[in-house]
């Protein structure tokens, strides 16, 4: 009977990790900022690119930014921790970015990510520093 229980939790805690870390993979690819928001910034566009995270189980992620307008092109590292979220289509994490050539955002961000909208949002504080959409293309 132990067996049977040891199973079925080995069972649920394997489908538990598989169903988060697909939430973790919407976030590989490239970003974009709608047009309103890249107004509003003052710019002509926002894209931004985050790669597959360097290891399995890994919470570090190589990116890349490009900012026209502004001419803000660089890469970045995002050391990043993860978010328990009861929802499977929308997390938050906290991490710390560091650009490659100069820190234009502060270090200390807060990621909001929703499956269901294929929205980022991407802060410090109260500072909203980009709001981007999945590009499906």
């Amino acid at each position: 009977m132990k067996y049977v229980a040891l199973i079925i939790l080995v069972s649920i805690i394997v489908l538990w990790y598989y169903s988060i870390s697909g939430r973790y993979q919407f976030m590989d690819g490239f970003w974009e900022a709608s047009s309103d928001f890249a107004d509003e910034a003052g710019v002509d566009s926002i894209m931004i690119y985050f790669d597959q995270p360097t290891g399995w189980l890994s919470n570090k992620r190589q990116g890349y930014i490009l900012i026209a307008d502004d001419v803000t092109n660089q890469s970045f590292t995002l050391t990043y921790s993860r978010a328990w979220s009861l929802s499977p289509f929308s997390y938050t994490l906290r991490g710390i970015i560091t650009f490659d050539d100069h820190q234009i955002w502060d270090k200390d961000i807060s990621i909001d990510v929703d499956i269901n909208k294929n929205k980022m949002i991407i802060r410090h504080d109260k500072t909203v520093y980009a709001v981007v959409h999945k590009s499906i293309d």
